[in-house]
Formats: structure tokens, C-alpha cells, sequence
């Protein structure tokens, strides 16, 4: 594959540059003369007037003032930037790029003359907000704007909760680009890692997420539009790895459901936003803190979509062995599904009611290793199988085995191990029962 490399374009980064000047500016005087207003208000006493005057000196001012700084600091490195390619186009002889050449086909519109500058922040900055503030802050920019924050900040474009996803979709494409090219480089051009993301180059595949440093990978199969009427998230089980995505594996049972939609309107979510456990002892897979700081990442994306989720679409959240404690964790953070699905689920949180208007169904093999440790009390009190939320779609082990009165045995030691992971198998034949049930039960009828 052939690599163009363009020099930047001296006059935009200065525009850049005095744009971010700009909007620290405006922030910075917002930010004086709200304090100024809200330590003279004589119209507000008492104990919550006291309460919020401290809370906006320990907070809200200063997530102003780190905004403002973050602005200061890109106005810095811009003018640099174009600093140095001026001077390197001067030492080449050749003259630096100006502003006035004509745009590219395909190139986003700009900015109207005379328009006023978008306040254009940094990922750092963005990190302060919630996925909400973060859709109301892109809405508020213009085109220009834009397309200066996906050129600046491509990674943050592809995985910042509240973006709309068809800007993630296209800002991820050009990180699996520049990937990809780090691979061919180093001779890795023919792993499966490579042909996932020269899949994802060509719109094949459509990451919602991607960012490897951090273990992101969000994989979206469907349509997600105005015509969409079924939002499914899919969370896979406990050593998801960005490898099952390369592969293929991670989206399986995600692929099925979606394509078992009869009106073709579902939009699946293939959701790894965070490492998954991975030790062979289960003991991260059992960590309280750990699952519930998954479900606060997952609770973001779905707080991001929620506002883009088109009228009347229902969401559902299926998810496999530890994945669930990920998705019942995320409605400790206020996320509701209409309906979520437990494939063998691990866990809920302490303090996790059931919410009321979620329908709960857990599927799973009677002859389940999970089922036999949370017997034992070995991953706490709350899980699907025991907790009366849950509606139990139980299904007779497939392997060979004995039943000797109320007890099963068998003579394979891996039975257990093996059906734990069948329940959320999309094209073992022993797992067909289960799996068009689950299908029946999302499209065979609405809640």
C-alpha cells in the first residue's frame, strides 16, 4: 500500500492557532466575570449558597481555567508548528503551503467570512465533560471545526463518548490507516491484526472505537441510523482480547442476532472499551473495583449513544460471563436497557436492584464451571442464576455424562469448562437451541 505524506499548511495552523487564542480568551474572561458575579451576588445566602460559591471555587472554576490553559498550550504548539515548517519549506527552497489553494474533493465546507471562531478543546479538556456536554460542545462547532479537531485529534475524534458515531467510524478509519502502515513498516503487513484494520480502511469493518494503547475496540456491524429500530450492545466474556476481534471470534454471536433481525434495523455494538481480565486464577475476574470501573467506561458509550438512539429504539444488552458485570455495573451508573440478556454471567454489583422497566433473562447450561463456583460463593451473593430478576432458560448439557439422582456427573473434565463457553457459541450446532431462543426473544416480540 502506497503512503502520501503532506507538509502542514502554514496559514491554517495560524488560524488554528488564533482560533485557540481566541476561545481561551473567551473562556477566560466567561470564567472572571462569572466569578466576579457569584462571589458579589447579595440575592442567593445561606447554607446551598454557601455550599455551591465553594464548590464553584473547587470545581467549575477550575476545570475553566484547566480549559483555558489547554487552549494556551495548543495556540503554543500550533504557532510552533507552523513555525517550523515555514522554516523548513524555506530551507527547501520550496515556498510554505498557503491558505489560498484551492480545497480537495471531499474536503469538509469551511466557515462562512466574517463566522465567529469555534472554541475548539483539547482531548484533555473534553476528558471534563460528560458524553452529553461533549454532543452539545461538537453541535456548537462549525464545519471548520470540525474538521480541525478530526485532523488535530484523530484518536480522541475516534473514542471520546458523545461524538456521533458516523465521525468515530471515520476518524477510527484513519487511525487503523496510520496502524497499519506502523505494521507494514515492521514487516507485519500479513498478520490478522493487519487485515482487520485493512478491512477497516475499506468501510468493511466500522469501529465505533479504537485506540490499542488503551485496550479500546468497539466494533459496530449494521446500520445505525434514523431507520434503526433495535440498539444491541454485546459484551463478550472474560479474556476478550483485541485478538477475537482480529480474528473474528469477539463477533459472532453479536453478527447473529443482528442478522436474526427480521426487519434488518438492528445496529450491534461489539463492546471492548477497557482491558478484560485475563488472569488464569479468575481473581480480577471476581474484583468488585475492577468490573465496576468496566461498567462506568460502558455506562459513557451508552450515555453518548443515548442522545443519537433514534426515537423509539429499543436498546438490549447481551453479554457472556464477566461481561455482565460490566453491563449491570453500568446501570449502577444510571445506564437503563429495555432489555439485557445474561449468556452464563458472572455477577452484579453490590446494591444493584433490578430496574423496572428491564425485561431480565439469563441463558445457560445446567452443567455450567461458573454455575459450580457461584454455588461455592466464590464470586459473591448477586448473579442471574440466583436472583429472581432473572427469568432461567436452562438447557440439558450436550456432553456425555450420568445422572445419578439429583446429581450429574460426567467423564469429561472439561464439560464444565466447555459449556460455559457454548452458551455464547453462534455456530456450534449444539448451541442452536439456546441461540434462536435468545434471537426469538429480542425480535419474536417487543416489551
Amino acid at each position: 500500500m502506497a503512503w502520501t505524506f503532506y507538509g502542514a499548511d502554514v496559514a491554517q495552523l495560524r488560524r488554528l492557532a488564533a482560533r485557540a487564542g481566541s476561545g481561551a480568551g473567551s473562556l477566560g474572561a466567561l470564567q472572571r466575570r462569572l466569578g466576579a458575579e457569584i462571589a458579589a451576588s447579595a440575592y442567593w445566602q445561606g447554607h446551598d449558597a454557601g455550599a455551591f460559591r465553594s464548590e464553584w471555587d473547587r470545581v467549575h472554576a477550575q476545570s475553566l481555567a484547566r480549559a483555558v490553559a489547554e487552549l494556551e498550550q495548543m495556540q503554543r504548539e500550533l504557532t510552533a508548528h507552523a513555525d517550523q515548517q515555514e522554516s523548513a519549506s524555506a530551507a527547501a527552497g520550496a515556498p510554505a503551503p498557503s491558505g489560498g489553494a484551492a480545497p480537495s474533493a471531499g474536503a469538509p465546507p469551511t466557515a462562512p467570512a466574517g463566522a465567529p471562531p469555534s472554541v475548539l478543546l483539547t482531548p484533555a479538556a473534553l476528558s471534563a465533560l460528560t458524553p452529553r456536554q461533549v454532543g452539545r460542545w461538537w453541535a456548537g462547532l462549525d464545519a471548520a471545526g470540525r474538521a480541525d479537531f478530526l485532523r488535530l485529534y484523530p484518536y480522541a475524534a475516534g473514542n471520546t463518548d458523545g461524538l456521533p458515531v458516523d465521525t468515530r467510524i471515520e476518524a477510527n478509519r484513519v487511525a487503523a490507516g496510520t496502524r497499519l502502515a506502523e505494521l507494514e513498516r515492521e514487516g507485519r503487513g500479513s498478520t490478522e491484526e493487519a487485515q482487520y484494520l485493512r478491512n477497516t480502511v475499506k468501510g468493511n469493518i466500522r469501529l465505533a472505537a479504537y485506540d490499542p494503547s488503551k485496550g479500546n475496540l468497539i466494533q459496530m456491524i449494521g446500520d445505525y441510523d434514523g431507520s434503526t429500530t433495535t440498539v444491541l450492545t454485546y459484551v463478550p466474556g472474560t479474556f476478550a482480547t483485541a485478538g477475537d476481534f482480529y480474528a473474528g471470534s469477539a463477533q459472532k454471536m453479536a453478527a447473529y442476532l443482528q442478522q436474526s433481525d427480521p426487519t434488518g434495523r438492528t445496529a450491534a455494538f461489539v463492546y471492548k472499551n477497557s482491558e478484560f481480565p485475563q488472569d488464569g486464577t479468575f481473581r480480577q475476574s471476581a474484583d468488585k473495583a475492577f468490573g465496576e470501573a468496566a461498567g462506568r467506561k460502558l455506562a459513557a458509550f451508552e450515555s453518548g449513544l443515548a442522545d443519537q438512539n433514534p426515537s423509539g429504539a429499543r436498546t438490549v444488552a447481551v453479554s457472556h460471563s464477566w461481561g455482565e458485570a460490566a453491563v449491570a455495573s453500568s446501570e449502577m451508573y444510571g445506564t437503563h436497557y429495555d432489555r439485557q440478556i445474561s449468556l452464563s454471567g458472572a455477577w452484579m454489583p453490590e446494591g444493584w436492584k433490578a430496574d423496572p422497566g428491564t425485561a431480565y433473562d439469563h441463558f445457560a447450561y445446567d452443567f455450567d464451571a461458573l454455575a459450580t463456583a457461584q454455588g461455592l460463593g466464590l464470586v459473591g451473593d448477586k448473579y442471574p442464576l440466583a436472583d429472581p430478576a432473572f427469568t432461567k432458560h436452562i438447557y440439558d448439557d450436550p456432553a456425555r455424562n450420568i445422572v445419578l439422582g439429583p446429581v450429574k456427573i460426567t467423564t469429561d473434565p472439561m464439560a464444565k469448562i466447555d459449556n460455559h463457553s457454548l452458551i455464547a457459541n453462534a455456530q456450534d450446532a449444539r448451541n442452536r437451541a439456546a441461540r434462536e431462543d435468545v434471537a426469538k426473544l429480542i425480535f419474536g416480540g417487543r416489551r
